[in-house]
């Protein structure tokens, strides 16, 4: 969850099956459903997806490559979703499969099981959404939903209504949003040193030569990186708990020299911001000491991740296909390189491009903004 343009950071990660990783990190929650994720009935008659997952080798049943599981992509792909021209006889290995394993069982068509199987996709993928919003105390009706990865845009305006998310932004290269972070991001060093001892009874000049020495080492990597940077800046925190808890608060410092004071009012405001109760009769407990040094790169030109000279004065379909949205309706498939930035289009519609494919529902508007994001507007 992304607040003012920053994304969080944890050393309190809990990636699935409670597996912590106590390093610091972006605080990026899992589910187990992409576009691999097996579907099955269980011994109850029960309609599962995921954890469990195909991958690229053997795959999906549609990518030809030997999977005979179903999963997600194979239900996208008989939902319409994806273009069965380009899988060969392995779409139609897919229909098959959907009927025989999940189809029959469950006493369903072909595309209602597909249907059924993407909206247990959904159902995980709005849990985790939930979770890093409402949990927070954050309404995910304040937000939008940011759509990457190469299946992300399938399933974006789907789980956004789900939400009541009321628009959905998606890059220019969804599929290849992470790699191009990599490239474009600022240079990052974080560094940890614990305390753990009651905050009344912790040396001060101890907090400020740790949190000054570890902004001088931060500040020596990054200058030993020689990358062109536009700066540098040192970021302080402090993770706290009342005595005799576990879970931890970060508490942010506005300098590398803290009062007692400051610390103890830091901690009360965060506390009271996630759980709104004020506890201060507990002491509290200085656990960690945090410094971020950060390398401000220059900005990166969205805009040149689509060549303006392919894109076309005006929206024309290239193809239309029946997709699957509770019936089948004849949808016009547009290709996302020759959409104008002044796009206003109309929904249903499918958004091909060479990373990914997005699903315009029915009720829903596509803009597109100066560095050619797709920002969709979700009807309630």
């Amino acid at each position: 969850m992304i607040r003012g343009g920053v994304a969080p950071v944890s050393n309190e990660i809990e990636v699935e099956y409670a597996m912590p990783i106590h390093v610091p990190m972006v605080d990026v929650r899992t589910v187990g459903a992409g576009g691999g994720s097996i579907a099955r009935v269980d011994a109850g008659g029960m309609l599962r997806v995921g954890p469990e997952s195909a991958g690229s080798v053997p795959g999906p049943v549609c990518y030809g490559r030997g999977g005979t599981r179903v999963t997600i992509s194979d239900a996208n792909l008989i939902l319409g979703r994806l273009p069965a021209s380009r899988f060969g006889q392995a779409a139609e290995a897919a229909h098959l499969a959907m009927a025989d394993q999940i189809g029959a069982p469950l006493g369903l068509s072909v595309e209602a099981a597909a249907e059924a199987v993407v909206r247990i996709a959904n159902t995980h993928m709005a849990g985790a959404i939930r979770m890093v919003s409402i949990s927070l105390g954050a309404d995910p009706r304040d937000f939008a939903l940011f759509a990457f990865g190469g299946a992300g845009p399938l399933h974006s305006v789907a789980l956004a209504r789900e939400l009541n998310v009321p628009k959905v932004l998606i890059p220019a290269r969804p599929g290849i949003t992470n790699a191009l972070g990599c490239v474009v991001a600022d240079l990052r060093h974080d560094f940890v040193r614990t305390l753990n001892r009651p905050l009344d009874t912790v040396e001060m000049t101890e907090v400020h030569a740790t949190l000054a020495g570890q902004e001088a080492i931060g500040r020596r990597l990054v200058s030993a990186e020689r990358i062109a940077l536009q700066g540098t800046k040192a970021i302080f925190s402090a993770d706290m708990q009342f005595v005799g808890q576990t879970h931890l608060l970060r508490v942010p410092l506005a300098t590398p020299s803290p009062s007692r004071a400051d610390l103890q009012a830091g901690f009360e405001a965060a506390y009271h911001a996630r759980f709104r109760v004020d506890l201060p009769m507990i002491r509290a407990n200085l656990v960690n000491l945090n410094c971020s040094v950060i390398g401000v790169r220059p900005a990166f030109d969205l805009s040149r991740l689509i060549d303006p000279k392919d894109r076309q004065p005006k929206a024309e379909p290239a193809a239309t296909r029946p997709v699957w949205f509770g019936q089948w309706v004849d949808t016009p498939v547009y290709w996302r390189d020759h959409l104008p930035l002044d796009l206003d289009l109309q929904g249903p519609a499918i958004i091909e491009q060479m990373d990914t494919t997005t699903v315009i529902d029915p009720g829903t508007t596509v803009s597109s903004d100066a560095d050619g994001n797709l920002i969709v507007a979700v009807s309630p």
